[in-house]
């Protein structure tokens, strides 16, 4: 595939995790075509996570509940763009596509295995091919297709110093060495239910813990008051780049398959991801050397749905409960 273009727009729209992935995709981009101007449409509340990435000239927030899509597409009509990639691919990118089609840009698109995926979920037929790359394999395979050849000069996601010493202000001083754990997930049968047994385990063992998310929980106030020097609950009081830095500063992160495992992984931080309903065939998994997922492998009834759910289809929630602690702590290289 040869192109040469001189604007460039990239679509992804959402979620941590997704855009986390497409870094390294920028990154190529950036090398592929030096002197093209890329832009980057995002859902306003996720625009931050690339925000200090030098290879992005603008970014496009979206805002859904402010803006219908067709003044969005009234928005983007003036920018003039030659080269449109979708790496979201859904309804509202495929209308988005198609107006650009009218406008003569060139469409360039990502496969995501739909129907592979939801293949795995009802019937556990597991995909072959190309389907079984990660998607970072598959932008890597996009990024070759359009002439990418040396692909060991593509930076990931970027951090700026001056930000990561700005944000750990936040903590009190000298405190390093810890352990970040992270025990939100978006749906309910992703979270697995053993954070408050771990984070008191961690706190017997010396061991120093900040936690981080986007919803405040008082479930762990007994821990605050009795672990008062070696506990930081930091829940609703970060954004995700403030997340991001706490995890970077951390010697390890606990986390369930959620954005902060992406973020973790991204870093090269060490990531224990706990995994219940959804499975590495998705193309999701973490692909540092220094990240370990725990999960129960033989259970028949994995996966159950390609996002998880609010319940347990089968009711016996397994494929979380059935983990301990102690896994997480061999993980860790710790014992108790």
């Amino acid at each position: 595939m040869t192109i040469n273009p001189s604007s460039i727009l990239v679509i992804r729209l959402s979620s941590i995790g997704d855009i986390v992935l497409t870094a390294d995709f920028f990154s190529g981009l950036r090398n592929l075509y030096y002197d093209a101007r890329i832009t980057w449409l995002v859902k306003k509340e996720y625009s931050e996570i690339l925000s200090f990435h030098p290879a992005i000239n603008k970014i496009i927030e979206w805002d859904k509940k402010k803006e219908p899509l067709f003044k969005l597409i009234n928005r983007l009509k003036k920018e003039r763009f030659d080269t449109v990639i979708d790496l979201h691919d859904t309804l509202r990118t495929k209308i988005l596509c198609l107006f650009f089609k009218i406008l003569k840009s060139k469409i360039i698109k990502v496969k995501k295995y739909h129907l592979e995926r939801l293949l795995l979920v009802l019937f556990k037929i597991k995909p072959k091919g190309k389907a079984m790359l990660s998607v970072k394999e598959r932008y890597n395979e996009l990024l070759k297709s359009l002439g990418l050849k040396d692909q060991k000069k593509i930076k990931g996601l970027n951090i700026p110093s001056y930000f990561i010493k700005k944000t750990l202000k936040i903590l009190p001083e000298n405190f390093k060495g810890y352990i970040t754990i992270c025990d939100e997930a978006t749906a309910q049968t992703k979270r697995w239910d053993k954070f408050y047994e771990l984070i008191e385990t961690l706190l017997h063992l010396k061991e120093k813990v900040v936690l981080i998310g986007k919803d405040r929980t008082e479930i762990y106030s007994s821990l605050e008051k009795k672990f008062l020097k070696n506990f930081i609950n930091l829940t609703a009081r970060t954004s995700i780049m403030e997340s991001a830095a706490i995890i970077k500063e951390s010697k390890a992160l606990v986390c369930n398959d959620t954005g902060m495992m992406h973020i973790g992984d991204a870093l090269k931080i060490k990531t224990v991801s706990i995994w219940g309903p959804t499975v590495k065939e998705f193309g999701f998994y973490p692909q540092s050397k220094t990240s370990i997922v725990i999960e129960i492998s033989n259970l028949k009834c994995r996966p159950c749905s390609l996002h998880g759910s609010k319940v347990c289809p089968l009711g016996h929630f397994k494929c979380m409960r059935d983990i301990p602690v102690s896994d997480v702590l061999n993980a860790l290289n710790l014992s108790y």
